[in-house]
């Protein structure tokens, strides 16, 4: 459970990929994808459901039939993520650095950077460009004054 801690952490939510190695060589995607399979099973003890509930586990992945679903997770992380780093560079008076993490431990430097680099390469929604530019207007510098 350390490492899906330690994943929240790091990407603000335990929503793994089934393939997902971390840097230690423990297959975390794996490893929650059986969690969920245990839980459907009946197989997961009481006190384990409720440690996941509390890290934030999702057990049920398409809780709808909408095949947009993903997408919308993935737009609501985008969203958790910039009002999260707008609020940093408030109270801090700069961007995050790519090690830097909020008040939770949410690793907001490392979101960051992450922007940047679907931004140069291209890969960079529209609507999610505009959002950043309005929110953060200096945020493809690596000069991290604001």
């Amino acid at each position: 459970m350390n490492a899906l801690l330690l994943y929240r952490q790091d990407h603000g939510d335990c929503l793994t990929a089934n393939w997902y190695i971390n840097s230690h060589g423990f297959p975390l995607g794996r490893w929650v994808d059986s969690r969920r399979a245990d839980y459907r099973a009946g197989k997961l003890p009481a006190d384990r459901i409720t440690a996941l509930d509390k890290l934030g586990m999702v057990w049920i992945l398409r809780n709808s039939p909408d095949p947009t679903s993903r997408l919308h997770r993935h737009d609501n992380h985008f969203t958790s993520m910039l009002h999260r780093t707008h609020a940093w560079t408030v109270q801090i008076g700069t961007l995050p650095r790519s090690r830097d993490r909020d008040a939770n431990g949410v690793a907001i430097g490392r979101w960051l950077q992450r922007q940047r680099h679907l931004h140069r390469t291209g890969q960079m929604p529209t609507h999610r460009l505009r959002e950043l530019e309005t929110a953060l207007p200096r945020w493809t510098s690596t000069n991290h004054r604001q």
